[in-house]
Protein backbone atom coordinates (compact mmCIF):
# COMPACT_ATOMS: atom_id res chain seq x y z
CA UNK A 1 0.00 0.00 0.00
CA UNK A 2 2.81 2.81 0.90
CA UNK A 3 4.27 2.00 -2.80
CA UNK A 4 1.15 2.55 -4.32
CA UNK A 5 0.58 5.34 -1.86
CA UNK A 6 3.96 6.89 -3.09
CA UNK A 7 3.29 6.05 -6.78
CA UNK A 8 0.07 8.12 -6.64
CA UNK A 9 1.43 11.15 -5.23
CA UNK A 10 4.52 11.19 -7.93
CA UNK A 11 1.79 10.98 -10.37
CA UNK A 12 -0.38 13.75 -8.55
CA UNK A 13 2.90 16.43 -8.41
CA UNK A 14 3.65 15.58 -12.38
CA UNK A 15 0.42 16.39 -13.35
CA UNK A 16 0.45 19.62 -11.16
CA UNK A 17 4.00 20.37 -12.31
CA UNK A 18 2.48 19.82 -16.10
CA UNK A 19 -0.41 22.29 -15.63
CA UNK A 20 1.58 24.53 -14.43
CA UNK A 21 4.16 24.81 -17.20
CA UNK A 22 1.19 24.98 -19.51
CA UNK A 23 -0.51 27.67 -17.99
CA UNK A 24 2.94 29.95 -18.14
CA UNK A 25 2.86 28.81 -21.61
CA UNK A 26 -0.29 30.03 -22.55
CA UNK A 27 0.19 33.53 -20.37
CA UNK A 28 3.59 34.24 -22.05
CA UNK A 29 1.64 34.21 -25.71
CA UNK A 30 -1.13 36.31 -24.68
CA UNK A 31 1.18 38.64 -23.37
CA UNK A 32 3.47 38.34 -26.63
CA UNK A 33 0.23 38.62 -29.13
CA UNK A 34 -0.62 41.22 -27.15
CA UNK A 35 2.28 42.92 -27.47
CA UNK A 36 2.45 42.62 -31.06
CA UNK A 37 -1.01 43.84 -30.78
CA UNK A 38 -0.24 46.95 -29.46
CA UNK A 39 2.98 47.49 -30.95
CA UNK A 40 1.71 47.00 -34.56
CA UNK A 41 -0.51 49.64 -34.73
CA UNK A 42 1.61 53.04 -35.51
CA UNK A 43 1.65 55.51 -32.88
CA UNK A 44 -0.40 58.13 -34.46
CA UNK A 45 -3.20 55.74 -35.54
CA UNK A 46 -5.06 57.19 -32.71
CA UNK A 47 -5.01 60.73 -33.66
CA UNK A 48 -5.67 59.67 -37.15
CA UNK A 49 -8.44 57.27 -36.56
CA UNK A 50 -11.66 58.95 -37.33
CA UNK A 51 -13.99 57.06 -35.64
CA UNK A 52 -16.99 58.86 -33.58
CA UNK A 53 -17.44 57.97 -29.93
CA UNK A 54 -20.13 55.53 -30.92
CA UNK A 55 -17.06 53.91 -32.67
CA UNK A 56 -18.88 54.45 -36.33
CA UNK A 57 -17.96 56.27 -38.93
CA UNK A 58 -19.38 59.51 -39.82
CA UNK A 59 -22.01 59.86 -42.36
CA UNK A 60 -21.02 60.74 -45.93
CA UNK A 61 -21.21 64.52 -47.05
CA UNK A 62 -24.84 65.49 -48.96
CA UNK A 63 -22.70 66.96 -51.97
CA UNK A 64 -22.59 64.95 -54.92
CA UNK A 65 -20.32 65.98 -57.54
CA UNK A 66 -19.42 64.69 -60.96
CA UNK A 67 -15.79 66.24 -61.80
CA UNK A 68 -13.53 65.15 -65.07
CA UNK A 69 -10.87 64.93 -65.27
CA UNK A 70 -9.86 63.74 -62.21
CA UNK A 71 -6.17 63.55 -63.11
CA UNK A 72 -4.01 65.04 -65.23
CA UNK A 73 -0.63 64.09 -66.34
CA UNK A 74 1.18 66.05 -69.14
CA UNK A 75 5.13 66.36 -70.16
CA UNK A 76 5.95 69.72 -70.97
CA UNK A 77 9.48 71.72 -71.38
CA UNK A 78 10.44 74.49 -69.90
CA UNK A 79 9.05 77.62 -70.05
CA UNK A 80 5.80 76.66 -71.52
CA UNK A 81 2.28 76.83 -70.61
CA UNK A 82 -0.88 73.98 -69.90
CA UNK A 83 -4.14 75.07 -70.05
CA UNK A 84 -6.86 72.32 -68.57
CA UNK A 85 -10.35 72.98 -68.24
CA UNK A 86 -12.24 70.54 -65.09
CA UNK A 87 -15.74 70.09 -65.69
CA UNK A 88 -17.63 70.18 -62.37
CA UNK A 89 -21.72 69.24 -62.30
CA UNK A 90 -23.80 68.87 -58.90
CA UNK A 91 -25.33 66.00 -59.21
CA UNK A 92 -26.98 66.07 -55.84
CA UNK A 93 -30.02 67.40 -54.27
CA UNK A 94 -27.78 70.20 -51.99
CA UNK A 95 -26.36 73.38 -53.24
CA UNK A 96 -22.44 72.70 -53.05
CA UNK A 97 -19.93 75.83 -52.79
CA UNK A 98 -17.06 74.86 -55.19
CA UNK A 99 -13.75 76.71 -54.01
CA UNK A 100 -10.47 75.15 -55.74
CA UNK A 101 -7.09 75.31 -53.60
CA UNK A 102 -4.10 73.35 -53.41
CA UNK A 103 -3.37 70.83 -50.84
CA UNK A 104 -0.20 68.89 -50.71
CA UNK A 105 0.97 66.06 -48.77
CA UNK A 106 4.24 65.50 -47.94
CA UNK A 107 3.73 61.34 -47.46
CA UNK A 108 3.17 61.19 -51.44
CA UNK A 109 6.07 63.57 -52.14
CA UNK A 110 8.25 60.79 -49.95
CA UNK A 111 6.65 57.69 -51.71
CA UNK A 112 7.02 58.39 -54.92
CA UNK A 113 9.66 60.91 -55.28
CA UNK A 114 7.86 63.24 -56.85
CA UNK A 115 8.77 67.26 -56.28
CA UNK A 116 5.76 69.25 -54.91
CA UNK A 117 4.62 71.45 -57.70
CA UNK A 118 5.09 75.26 -56.94
CA UNK A 119 1.68 77.24 -56.16
CA UNK A 120 3.36 80.00 -58.18
CA UNK A 121 2.47 78.01 -61.00
CA UNK A 122 -0.95 77.39 -60.71
CA UNK A 123 -3.94 79.66 -61.60
CA UNK A 124 -7.14 78.73 -61.03
CA UNK A 125 -10.38 80.55 -62.31
CA UNK A 126 -12.78 81.18 -60.96
CA UNK A 127 -11.94 81.19 -57.49
CA UNK A 128 -15.54 80.44 -56.25
CA UNK A 129 -19.03 78.84 -57.47
CA UNK A 130 -22.07 78.01 -56.36
CA UNK A 131 -23.76 75.38 -57.45
CA UNK A 132 -27.35 74.46 -57.53
CA UNK A 133 -29.03 70.66 -57.78
CA UNK A 134 -28.14 69.86 -61.90
CA UNK A 135 -26.19 72.96 -62.30
CA UNK A 136 -22.82 72.66 -64.25
CA UNK A 137 -19.53 74.89 -64.27
CA UNK A 138 -15.62 74.94 -65.74
CA UNK A 139 -12.84 75.57 -64.00
CA UNK A 140 -10.00 76.93 -66.10
CA UNK A 141 -6.28 75.73 -64.68
CA UNK A 142 -3.15 77.27 -66.07
CA UNK A 143 -0.14 75.75 -65.39
CA UNK A 144 3.29 77.86 -66.33
CA UNK A 145 6.37 76.33 -66.11
CA UNK A 146 9.33 78.65 -65.72
CA UNK A 147 12.25 78.50 -68.04
CA UNK A 148 15.09 77.92 -65.51
CA UNK A 149 13.13 74.80 -64.16
CA UNK A 150 15.28 71.57 -64.07
CA UNK A 151 13.99 68.45 -64.97
CA UNK A 152 11.72 65.90 -62.81
CA UNK A 153 8.09 65.39 -62.01
CA UNK A 154 5.91 67.55 -60.25
CA UNK A 155 2.95 67.16 -58.67
CA UNK A 156 -0.50 68.58 -56.92
CA UNK A 157 -3.49 68.52 -55.76
CA UNK A 158 -6.17 70.65 -56.16
CA UNK A 159 -9.52 70.26 -53.62
CA UNK A 160 -12.40 71.47 -55.18
CA UNK A 161 -14.34 71.17 -51.93
CA UNK A 162 -14.27 71.01 -48.68
CA UNK A 163 -16.19 67.83 -48.68
CA UNK A 164 -13.86 65.18 -46.75
CA UNK A 165 -14.15 61.85 -45.00
CA UNK A 166 -11.78 60.50 -42.03
CA UNK A 167 -10.36 57.08 -42.78
CA UNK A 168 -8.92 55.17 -40.48
CA UNK A 169 -4.97 54.41 -40.41
CA UNK A 170 -4.26 52.24 -43.27
CA UNK A 171 -0.08 52.73 -45.84
CA UNK A 172 -2.81 53.54 -48.04
CA UNK A 173 -4.29 56.31 -46.59
CA UNK A 174 -1.50 57.70 -44.24
CA UNK A 175 -3.04 61.28 -43.65
CA UNK A 176 -6.47 62.46 -42.80
CA UNK A 177 -8.55 64.41 -43.99
CA UNK A 178 -9.22 62.90 -47.59
CA UNK A 179 -10.68 65.34 -49.88
CA UNK A 180 -13.52 63.64 -52.21
CA UNK A 181 -13.17 65.85 -54.99
CA UNK A 182 -9.97 66.13 -55.99
CA UNK A 183 -7.95 67.14 -59.61
CA UNK A 184 -4.53 65.66 -59.24
CA UNK A 185 -1.72 67.42 -62.00
CA UNK A 186 1.39 65.66 -63.03
CA UNK A 187 3.77 67.24 -64.76
CA UNK A 188 6.92 66.02 -66.31
CA UNK A 189 9.29 68.49 -67.37
CA UNK A 190 11.88 67.63 -69.48
CA UNK A 191 13.90 70.12 -71.89
CA UNK A 192 14.00 68.69 -75.14
CA UNK A 193 16.84 66.87 -76.26
CA UNK A 194 19.63 68.21 -78.93
CA UNK A 195 20.39 64.80 -79.97
CA UNK A 196 17.84 63.02 -81.79
CA UNK A 197 18.53 58.47 -82.51
CA UNK A 198 16.79 56.66 -85.66
CA UNK A 199 16.05 53.63 -85.66
CA UNK A 200 15.82 52.94 -81.95
CA UNK A 201 15.35 49.08 -83.54
CA UNK A 202 16.99 46.79 -86.02
CA UNK A 203 15.74 43.71 -87.71
CA UNK A 204 17.12 42.10 -90.34
CA UNK A 205 17.69 38.61 -91.62
CA UNK A 206 21.29 37.58 -92.87
CA UNK A 207 22.43 34.44 -94.77
CA UNK A 208 24.83 32.25 -92.88
CA UNK A 209 28.04 33.22 -93.59
CA UNK A 210 27.66 36.37 -94.91
CA UNK A 211 27.99 39.96 -93.48
CA UNK A 212 24.81 42.48 -93.58
CA UNK A 213 25.61 46.73 -92.36
CA UNK A 214 22.53 48.52 -91.48
CA UNK A 215 22.49 52.21 -90.57
CA UNK A 216 21.66 53.96 -87.28
CA UNK A 217 21.07 58.46 -88.05
CA UNK A 218 22.20 60.67 -85.23
CA UNK A 219 21.09 64.55 -85.74
CA UNK A 220 22.89 66.92 -83.45
CA UNK A 221 20.36 70.21 -83.86
CA UNK A 222 21.84 72.01 -81.00
CA UNK A 223 24.83 74.78 -81.00
CA UNK A 224 27.33 72.16 -78.57
CA UNK A 225 29.11 68.88 -79.92
CA UNK A 226 28.15 66.25 -78.52
CA UNK A 227 30.57 62.80 -77.59
CA UNK A 228 29.58 59.40 -78.48
CA UNK A 229 30.82 55.45 -77.54
CA UNK A 230 28.30 52.82 -78.77
CA UNK A 231 28.92 49.72 -76.72
CA UNK A 232 27.15 46.49 -77.37
CA UNK A 233 25.02 44.95 -74.92
CA UNK A 234 23.59 41.26 -74.22
CA UNK A 235 21.49 41.64 -70.78
CA UNK A 236 20.21 38.19 -70.03
CA UNK A 237 16.87 39.08 -70.60
CA UNK A 238 17.42 38.62 -73.89
CA UNK A 239 17.92 35.17 -73.42
CA UNK A 240 14.68 32.38 -74.03
CA UNK A 241 13.78 29.27 -75.49
CA UNK A 242 14.26 30.95 -79.22
CA UNK A 243 16.60 33.72 -78.86
CA UNK A 244 20.01 33.83 -78.13
CA UNK A 245 22.47 37.05 -76.98
CA UNK A 246 24.29 38.88 -79.03
CA UNK A 247 28.11 38.39 -79.01
CA UNK A 248 30.55 40.53 -79.99
CA UNK A 249 32.09 38.53 -82.60
CA UNK A 250 28.77 38.92 -84.32
CA UNK A 251 28.62 42.74 -84.75
CA UNK A 252 30.76 45.39 -85.89
CA UNK A 253 30.21 49.11 -84.68
CA UNK A 254 31.52 51.82 -87.02
CA UNK A 255 30.77 54.88 -85.20
CA UNK A 256 32.09 58.78 -85.26
CA UNK A 257 33.60 59.77 -81.86
CA UNK A 258 32.30 63.60 -82.19
CA UNK A 259 28.77 64.93 -83.27
CA UNK A 260 29.09 67.99 -84.56
CA UNK A 261 26.57 71.28 -84.42
CA UNK A 262 23.51 70.90 -86.89
CA UNK A 263 24.88 67.80 -88.63
CA UNK A 264 24.27 64.18 -88.65
CA UNK A 265 26.19 61.39 -87.96
CA UNK A 266 26.20 57.60 -89.13
CA UNK A 267 26.33 54.92 -87.25
CA UNK A 268 27.04 51.89 -89.31
CA UNK A 269 25.99 48.44 -87.66
CA UNK A 270 27.65 44.92 -89.46
CA UNK A 271 25.85 41.99 -88.58
CA UNK A 272 27.79 38.78 -89.15
CA UNK A 273 26.02 35.41 -89.23
CA UNK A 274 27.87 32.77 -88.06
CA UNK A 275 25.64 30.28 -87.04
CA UNK A 276 21.96 29.88 -87.45
CA UNK A 277 19.17 30.89 -85.18
CA UNK A 278 17.69 33.93 -83.45
CA UNK A 279 19.87 36.59 -81.78
CA UNK A 280 19.46 39.69 -79.68
CA UNK A 281 20.99 42.73 -78.27
CA UNK A 282 21.56 45.99 -77.32
CA UNK A 283 23.46 48.88 -79.07
CA UNK A 284 24.43 51.58 -76.34
CA UNK A 285 25.38 54.60 -78.42
CA UNK A 286 26.75 56.54 -74.79
CA UNK A 287 25.73 60.17 -76.34
CA UNK A 288 26.28 62.67 -73.26
CA UNK A 289 23.35 64.95 -73.97
CA UNK A 290 22.20 64.75 -70.75
CA UNK A 291 18.42 65.98 -71.99
CA UNK A 292 18.40 62.71 -74.07
CA UNK A 293 16.78 60.04 -72.46
CA UNK A 294 18.23 56.88 -71.70
CA UNK A 295 16.34 54.61 -73.55
CA UNK A 296 16.07 56.97 -76.52
CA UNK A 297 20.02 56.09 -77.27
CA UNK A 298 19.63 52.63 -77.12
CA UNK A 299 18.90 50.43 -80.08
CA UNK A 300 17.81 46.96 -79.83
CA UNK A 301 19.21 44.96 -82.61
CA UNK A 302 17.55 41.60 -83.75
CA UNK A 303 19.46 39.20 -86.19
CA UNK A 304 17.81 35.93 -87.91
CA UNK A 305 20.54 33.59 -89.41
CA UNK A 306 19.40 31.64 -92.13
CA UNK A 307 21.23 29.02 -94.61
CA UNK A 308 19.77 29.40 -97.94
CA UNK A 309 18.19 26.67 -100.11
CA UNK A 310 20.22 23.97 -102.29
CA UNK A 311 17.31 23.40 -103.95
CA UNK A 312 14.24 25.76 -105.47
CA UNK A 313 10.72 24.60 -105.90
CA UNK A 314 10.29 24.65 -109.60
CA UNK A 315 6.61 24.55 -111.22
CA UNK A 316 6.73 23.54 -114.97
CA UNK A 317 4.62 24.81 -117.68
CA UNK A 318 3.20 23.48 -120.88
CA UNK A 319 3.34 25.94 -123.07
CA UNK A 320 2.01 25.46 -127.20
CA UNK A 321 0.79 28.29 -129.45
CA UNK A 322 0.56 31.00 -126.31
CA UNK A 323 0.31 34.38 -127.47
CA UNK A 324 1.32 35.76 -124.16
CA UNK A 325 2.41 34.25 -120.91
CA UNK A 326 2.52 35.77 -117.58
CA UNK A 327 3.54 34.89 -114.60
CA UNK A 328 3.89 36.55 -111.20
CA UNK A 329 5.77 35.36 -108.05
CA UNK A 330 5.02 37.10 -104.71
CA UNK A 331 7.28 36.55 -101.75
CA UNK A 332 5.19 37.25 -98.58
CA UNK A 333 8.31 38.64 -96.52
CA UNK A 334 11.39 41.01 -98.26
CA UNK A 335 13.41 40.86 -95.35
CA UNK A 336 14.58 37.16 -95.60
CA UNK A 337 16.62 35.48 -98.79
CA UNK A 338 14.73 35.05 -102.13
CA UNK A 339 15.44 33.82 -105.64
CA UNK A 340 13.24 34.18 -108.50
CA UNK A 341 13.84 32.97 -111.93
CA UNK A 342 11.79 32.57 -115.40
CA UNK A 343 13.80 29.35 -117.32
CA UNK A 344 12.65 29.08 -120.74
CA UNK A 345 12.80 26.12 -122.99
CA UNK A 346 15.90 26.37 -124.03
CA UNK A 347 17.76 27.30 -120.82
CA UNK A 348 17.31 31.23 -120.96
CA UNK A 349 16.64 32.88 -117.77
CA UNK A 350 13.99 35.76 -118.48
CA UNK A 351 14.40 39.09 -116.28
CA UNK A 352 11.22 40.18 -114.97
CA UNK A 353 9.25 42.80 -116.78
CA UNK A 354 8.85 44.20 -112.96
CA UNK A 355 9.69 43.75 -109.07
CA UNK A 356 6.98 46.02 -107.17
CA UNK A 357 8.20 45.84 -103.59
CA UNK A 358 5.20 46.09 -101.15
CA UNK A 359 5.62 48.95 -98.32
CA UNK A 360 3.38 48.92 -95.35
CA UNK A 361 2.60 52.46 -94.13
CA UNK A 362 1.82 53.62 -90.62
CA UNK A 363 0.99 57.44 -89.27
CA UNK A 364 3.19 58.75 -86.55
CA UNK A 365 4.47 61.84 -85.60
CA UNK A 366 7.86 62.57 -87.46
CA UNK A 367 10.97 61.86 -85.23
CA UNK A 368 13.75 62.95 -87.52
CA UNK A 369 14.00 65.71 -90.19
CA UNK A 370 14.68 64.23 -93.44
CA UNK A 371 13.92 60.63 -95.01
CA UNK A 372 15.80 57.66 -94.63
CA UNK A 373 15.31 54.71 -96.32
CA UNK A 374 13.82 52.10 -96.03
CA UNK A 375 13.37 53.15 -92.09
CA UNK A 376 10.67 56.05 -92.83
CA UNK A 377 9.11 57.99 -95.71
CA UNK A 378 7.50 61.42 -94.93
CA UNK A 379 5.29 63.75 -97.29
CA UNK A 380 5.40 67.66 -96.62
CA UNK A 381 1.97 68.02 -94.11
CA UNK A 382 2.47 64.74 -92.06
CA UNK A 383 4.72 62.07 -91.18
CA UNK A 384 4.96 58.19 -91.54
CA UNK A 385 7.32 55.27 -90.83
CA UNK A 386 7.37 52.18 -93.13
CA UNK A 387 8.65 49.04 -93.28
CA UNK A 388 8.75 46.53 -95.99
CA UNK A 389 6.74 43.89 -95.86
CA UNK A 390 7.29 41.67 -99.29
CA UNK A 391 8.37 41.70 -103.38
CA UNK A 392 6.61 41.02 -106.56
CA UNK A 393 8.30 39.65 -109.48
CA UNK A 394 5.90 39.76 -112.57
CA UNK A 395 7.56 38.14 -115.93
CA UNK A 396 5.29 39.08 -119.09
CA UNK A 397 6.34 36.97 -122.55
CA UNK A 398 4.80 37.86 -125.44
CA UNK A 399 4.80 34.70 -128.11
CA UNK A 400 6.19 32.38 -125.54
CA UNK A 401 8.98 29.82 -127.11
CA UNK A 402 6.76 26.18 -127.45
CA UNK A 403 7.63 24.06 -124.85
CA UNK A 404 8.03 23.59 -121.39
CA UNK A 405 8.80 26.55 -119.30
CA UNK A 406 9.89 26.56 -115.54
CA UNK A 407 9.24 28.97 -112.86
CA UNK A 408 12.09 28.55 -110.01
CA UNK A 409 12.06 29.67 -106.35
CA UNK A 410 14.16 29.59 -103.34
CA UNK A 411 12.94 31.34 -100.56
CA UNK A 412 12.92 31.39 -96.91
CA UNK A 413 9.85 32.39 -96.26
CA UNK A 414 6.18 31.78 -98.34
CA UNK A 415 5.84 32.47 -102.07
CA UNK A 416 2.48 32.82 -104.13
CA UNK A 417 2.97 31.76 -107.71
CA UNK A 418 0.07 33.06 -110.73
CA UNK A 419 0.48 31.81 -113.75
CA UNK A 420 -2.32 33.50 -116.62
CA UNK A 421 -2.24 31.84 -120.33
CA UNK A 422 -3.28 34.26 -122.87
CA UNK A 423 -4.45 32.46 -126.20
Amino acid sequence: MTGKSEYMTSRKVVFVAAMLLLASVVVAVALQVTTLQVTSQPPLAKSLNSLNSSGKFPKAPLHRLYVYPRAVFRTVKPGSDVEVKVTIKNVGNTTAIVKPRIVQSNYYFIMTGNMPMPESWVRISPKSVKLEPSEKTEIDLKLSVPNNTSNGNYFCLIALTNDTVNLPYSPYTPFTPKYLYTVSINLEVRKPPDVVVYPTYLSTTVLKGKNKTLKIYVKNSGRKCYSMNPVLESPEYFVSDYTKPLTKDMVSINAPKLIPPNSTVVVNVTLKGLEEGRFSGRIDLNINDTNLEDYNQKVYVTMTVVTPPKTAYVREINVSNLSELKVKVTVNDAGTYSEVRLISPDGKIVKPESVTESVYVSRVKPSFPVPIKPYAVYEKTAGYTASSEGKTYEFVVVKPENGVWKVSVKTISYANIEIKKIY
